[in-house]
């Protein structure tokens, strides 16, 4: 019975469902539905245009495959013909349904038809995939009521014309239970996707840039429902980029750093049964060579070339990658030249090396293999370089002669030798004397100049041999001849070098030493000098009369403070043309000085004490010129001094004997003298006052250490009851005694005590607690300022007399 449910009466619910994979694959002549559709010919609907989708499990797919043909049990359909679209719902989520195929059929017969579907039109079904048909006109395919009493749950609704990819909800349809339909599909396992232009293959360079396309990978697939949903993925290659979308193949970075090479790139192709299929595509990288443009050639390079010099400019190009040139390998590593890239340029260069060593008699050209390489191939050609050879340099002013004046100064230009180069190479002159040593130096430019002071000499002349040389050649000796006029005689120092001593501290323009000289020339005026000294301090310490030659001292010099003991003086004496020096060496010789304190007089404060309590060490600031002499320190404090002693090296002072202000009389403050003495016996003194402090050290005592003493009971007040004695062994201040009472013990204070000693009544005793016969005991105190103290006991008794 067909019946109309509410959401909470119908049977069955829809629940959520995931598009879900494939579970299994379908075997041949799988079938799902009716096995014997005309067997459920009991009775038709009578719904006009309404769609059907079976819930029954018998009605659901459990497999992943495609319908080869679908079988039904019509009826309502002669004597006319009527259109059926067999249909296959596949859940989304909830009561949502997506129409994922169908094939339509036409229908002319009451009776079970069985409807092959061709190849191409195949429906490829999944795992919970639900049967279903749609009419345009009133229902044909019979159904049977009853049956197992299963709860078939299949749903029904008015429902329009659809495409595949709609998506239906099916909340609002009819729901039937115990209804069975006679409609059956069977099925087949899909076919397996395939690849329709691979294997394949394509070249390319190395010169291709990133994302270059190379290839739009095409699959298909027989049943036709697996077409568009045919996954295409690569095995990865860090080279390549494959978009799985558009299934296009592209270059995933730039090639240049890829020779030749080829790489087969695998594809897979996936059905939505999980089938697949796998094809290569094959993609040779082809390097493109340098090709070097300018080579062979040759160039001619001087023979005295020494720098490093650029020869030639190599122009080599490649379509992808840079080009590195160098020499070919087997070249000789001792060829003179070299390839290397010119600063500033990508190109690179053939080079002469710096001081190659051309000669042109040995070896006149040279021919060697330059390599050009973009690091996976290279191209090599020849380069050839000839030499030319160095033309000799020429003389044109020698032999010669020439005369110069002894008053000439240095650097004076004597002669110029002239010198032609053809090829305008850096000459080089040498020269020789003769006599030796002669006065003269040769410079590069052909100038000859007086290198030495003239004014001395007493040579007539000099020949000198002059040799020029370029690179390659060597021109020469030719004579040049120098003659010197007025000669003068030399002023010569006789005494000179020489050593002397003096002490130290001697006084400012004390004579050290008295220069002579000889000179022939009796009517030149002479002039003395110290030009210098080592160390340069002795400048400062000497000086010499600039007309008679003697040397004194000009500053106090102190031996420990000077920075050397000798001094090596260079004296010269000097005529109006030449001059004549030599060493004189002072000695400085060390003479003793006196030690000293740092100041007149120093105090040192300390308590009174014992034999070997330490006062102090005094900071007597010692000083002595000489250094590394001992110091001996002597303390002389007068009648006092045999209480004190000082350590001879750390001059500690401590007590030698006990220092008691109290017992010996001593006094508090001792002046002492204190005298050092260094090792040459120089002494000085200095005053030391010493203070000593009195110290509270002793501690009243009472003698006896207890009193008894009667009082009359009617004795007044003031009355004297008796004296206690303490003594204290401290003098001055610490050694004043104060007495004073404990009568706490009493009702109340009947006595008092004054500075003596005397103990005196304060109260009357019968007007107090104390009666016939009474005796009291009381303590009584003696204390210094210090607060020390000591005690007696006093027992005073009362009597009736």
């Amino acid at each position: 019975m067909l019946q109309k449910l509410d959401g909470k009466q119908r049977g069955f619910t829809f629940k959520f469902f995931r598009e879900h994979e494939a579970t299994g694959v379908c075997n041949n002549n799988d079938r799902k539905g009716e096995d014997d559709p005309k067997s459920k010919d009991n009775d038709i609907g009578g719904n006009t245009a309404f769609g059907y989708m079976m819930a029954d499990p018998d009605y659901t797919f459990g497999c992943c495959g495609v319908i080869e043909k679908w079988q039904a049990m019509f009826d309502n359909v002669e004597p006319d013909t009527r259109t059926l679209v067999f249909q296959v719902w596949r859940p989304i989520t909830g009561s949502t349904y997506r129409l994922v195929g169908q094939n339509s059929v036409t229908v002319s017969a009451d009776a079970e038809v069985t409807f092959p579907i061709t190849t191409g039109k195949r429906i490829t079904v999944k795992d919970q995939d639900r049967i279903g048909w749609w009419t345009d006109g009133a229902d044909i395919i019979t159904h049977k009521d009853g049956g197992n009493g299963e709860a078939d749950q299949n749903n029904y609704m008015a429902l329009a014309t659809k495409i595949v990819g709609d998506e239906v909800d099916w909340s609002g349809a009819t729901v039937t239970n115990d209804r069975s339909y006679g409609i059956r599909a069977d099925l087949n396992p899909n076919n397996d996707p395939s690849f329709t232009n691979l294997p394949g293959s394509t070249s390319i360079t190395n010169a291709a840039a990133a994302a270059t396309s190379l290839v739009t990978i095409t699959v298909t697939d027989t049943d036709s429902y697996d077409v568009d949903t045919l996954d295409v993925t690569m095995t990865t290659n860090a080279r390549y980029a494959f978009d799985t979308t558009t299934k296009i193949l592209t270059t995933a970075s730039s090639l240049t750093d890829v020779g030749s090479t080829v790489d087969r790139l695998v594809f897979q192709v996936v059905d939505q049964c999980d089938n697949t299929a796998s094809a290569t595509f094959t993609v040779t990288i082809t390097n493109d060579p340098p090709v070097i443009q300018n080579l062979p050639a040759s160039e001619s390079l001087s023979e005295d070339v020494t720098a490093e010099t650029l020869i030639f400019t190599v122009t080599a190009t490649d379509s992808a990658n840079d080009v590195t040139c160098s020499l070919a390998a087997g070249v000789p590593t001792t060829l003179p030249f070299l390839v290397k890239q010119i600063p500033s340029s990508t190109d690179y260069g053939i080079y002469s090396k710096s001081n190659p060593g051309f000669d042109y008699e040995a070896t006149n050209s040279y021919t060697f293999n330059i390599d050009c390489s973009d690091g996976y191939s290279s191209d090599s050609e020849d380069f050839t370089v000839y030499l030319l050879k160095n033309a000799a340099p020429v003389f044109v002013n020698l032999q010669n002669s020439t005369s110069i004046s002894t008053t000439d100064p240095v650097g004076t230009t004597a002669f110029t030798v002239l010198v032609t180069d053809a090829e305008g190479d850096d000459l080089t002159f040498t020269m020789s004397c003769s006599p030796s040593c002669g006065p003269f130096e040769i410079f590069n430019s052909g100038q000859i100049q007086i290198n030495t002071d003239l004014t001395g000499h007493t040579t007539v002349g000099y020949d000198l041999e002059i040799t020029v040389s370029d690179s390659k050649n060597t021109v020469g000796p030719r004579l040049l001849t120098i003659t010197l006029a007025d000669i003068n005689d030399p002023v010569i120092l006789t005494n000179l070098p020489s050593t002397v001593t003096i002490t130290e501290n001697v006084a400012v323009g004390t004579s050290v030493f008295d220069v002579s000289y000889s000179d022939s020339d009796a009517s030149q005026t002479r002039t003395f000098a110290i030009t210098s000294s080592s160390p340069t301090s002795g400048t400062g310490y000497f000086t010499i009369d600039r007309d008679t030659g003697r040397i004194t001292t000009s500053a106090l010099i102190d031996y420990e403070t000077i920075a050397a003991t000798s001094f090596d003086l260079s004296v010269t004496v000097a005529d109006p043309v030449t001059s004549d020096a030599a060493a004189l060496t002072v000695i400085i010789a060390n003479e003793n000085e006196a030690p000293s304190f740092g100041q007149a007089s120093y105090s040192l404060s300390a308590d009174e004490g014992n034999a070997g309590t330490v006062i102090g060490t005094p900071s007597f600031g010692l000083t002595d010129p000489d250094n590394g002499d001992s110091k001996t320190l002597l303390l002389d404090c007068g009648a006092q001094t045999g209480y004190f002693y000082m350590h001879p090296t750390t001059w500690e002072i401590k007590f030698q004997s006990n220092y008691d202000l109290d017992a010996n009389a001593l006094p508090t403050t001792v002046p002492c003298t204190v005298t050092v003495t260094d090792n040459g016996g120089l002494t000085d003194t200095a005053t030391l006052t010493i203070t000593i402090n009195d110290v509270n050290d002793n501690v009243p005592i009472f003698s006896p250490l207890s009193y008894t003493y009667y009082i009359s009971y009617y004795a007044s007040a003031g009355t004297s009851v008796g004296t206690v004695t303490a003594t204290d062994n401290d003098a001055g201040a610490y050694g004043v005694i104060t007495y004073t009472l404990d009568q706490s013990s009493l009702s109340e204070e009947y006595f008092a005590i004054d500075s003596s000693g005397m103990i005196t009544t304060k109260i009357q005793p019968s007007s107090g607690s104390l009666g016939y016969g009474t005796s009291v005991t009381i303590t009584a105190m003696a204390s210094d300022v210090g607060g020390n103290e000591d005690t007696a006991t006093v027992v005073i008794i009362v009597s009736g007399t």
